[in-house]
């Protein structure tokens, strides 16, 4: 069974998520890489470029054509949990673990570079809401170390 990591921007999903990866021996999908390798730019600049609807558009059609062959290691973006249609998908992928962090500290480490950071405390409500839906599995990456992290993933804790 696939892992599906989720969780905010920032959280530290795709470093957990390579690291489990090659813990296991699973592939390792990160759609906002893929994303990139598909429209062979950022997803910055897709977003920059083309608007909010747009990415999220790209990104919710990347995530439902995820099909994988054999076990993996998926990482969605931060928001593609926005779209009911994800939402639905990524239960039937395989195990749904949330990712999450304290919201001051995740506020501090937005501050440094998000673009989108004057929607924080919106997205952060809304998001962990959504999450709260569907995810299993929440593993909490304010203090602990990657190691810690790792363990509570592979050990649904």
């Amino acid at each position: 069974m696939s892992i599906v990591i989720v969780g905010m921007k920032g959280v530290g999903k795709t470093t957990a998520g390579f690291q489990l990866s090659e813990k296991l021996g699973y592939p390792f999908i990160d759609s906002d890489r893929e994303i990139e390798l598909l429209y062979n730019t950022s997803c910055r600049e897709i977003w920059l470029k083309e608007g909010e609807v747009e990415f999220r558009r790209i990104e919710e059609d990347f995530v439902l054509n995820l099909n994988p062959k054999k076990e993996s290691v998926i990482v969605l973006g931060g928001g593609a949990i926005e779209s009911p249609k994800v939402q639905k998908h990524i239960g039937t992928l395989g195990i749904v673990v949330c990712l999450y962090m304290d919201k001051q500290r995740l506020r501090n480490l937005w501050k440094k570079e998000i673009p989108f950071y004057d929607r924080f405390e919106e997205l952060y409500k809304k998001r962990t809401q959504q999450m709260s839906l569907f995810s299993g599995v929440w593993v909490d990456a304010t203090s602990n170390s990657l190691v810690e992290i790792l363990e509570g993933i592979v050990c649904g804790k």
